[in-house]
This record gives C-alpha cells, structure tokens and sequence, in this order.
C-alpha cells in the first residue's frame, strides 16, 4: 500500500518527466531534489521511500551522475516501445517500412517501384514478399533517433 511520502515521490517524478520532455531533459531527480519540492520530509525519509518504490518497480534507480557527488538519481521507468517492422521485396532487394501499417507500407512499396501504376496481379504478388513483425525497443534507439 503506497504512502503518501510515496506518492508525493511519484508525483515529483511525473511532473520532473512532463517539464524535462519540454527542455530535452531526462526527468531525473536526485532524492534531495525531490525532498526539496515535498517539504517536510528529510532526504533520509525520501531515500528510504525511493528504495521501497525502486523494490516495486515504479521507479528506477539510475545511479549517480559524475559531478554531482553521492547524489543518486530516480527517474520513473521508461516503458518499452512496440514497433512493426513490414519488409517487401525479394531475398537481398527488400524494402523495411518501420511503424506503418501493412496496408501503408504496401501502397508506398507500389508508389516507389512502379511510379506509372500496378494492376492487381502486381499487387498480388507484392504482398505475398510482404512480411511483418512487432519488435520491443529495448534499448530505446528509436526514441533517441526521434522517429515516431
């Protein structure tokens, strides 16, 4: 059952997250910082607070950060990003087509190979070397590169 200590830490990190995605920043907090914006609460109070989230997973202990000492930042978790992945073509001439629906990559696939138009036995054969799978962004690359 969470605290209130808790969720005024959950709060914090919410609130540190939706102001660093505007300024490029990672929402990150050291347990001082989010002391501070509580009040009332000593950094102990805090870390303790922060290690019992960290053990329910509602929060990640990204470690400390060179420059700033012993201060350990938290963040919230990143969730993991699905993707879909559609490929069309023949074995060593394939096409990739990342986050677009088959029937999107499919029409683009058309548009770039046949700029005059397709007829429907074109179309037909197209989609039988049109393959598609969901992948997790574990590492995040595609949120780093900005691609949507």
């Amino acid at each position: 059952m969470p605290s209130a200590i808790q969720d005024k830490i959950i709060a914090c990190l919410t609130r540190a997250a939706e102001r660093d995605k505007e300024k490029g920043g990672d929402g990150s907090r050291s347990a001082r910082d989010i002391a501070e914006w509580i009040g009332d609460v000593t950094v102990s109070q805090v870390s303790n607070a922060l290690r019992k989230l960290e053990n329910e997973e509602k929060v990640d202990n990204l470690g400390k950060v060179e420059g700033f000492g012993n201060a350990v930042f938290w963040s919230l978790p990143v969730p993991a990003q699905k993707n879909t992945l559609v490929v069309i073509g023949y074995m060593g001439v394939k096409r990739a087509y990342l986050n677009l629906t088959e029937e999107e990559a499919l029409r683009r696939h058309l548009e770039a190979e046949w700029p005059e138009g397709w007829d429907a036995g074109t179309e037909a054969d197209t989609r039988s070397r049109m393959t598609s799978f969901e992948f997790t962004d574990t590492f995040l690359v595609y949120d780093a590169a900005s691609i949507d």
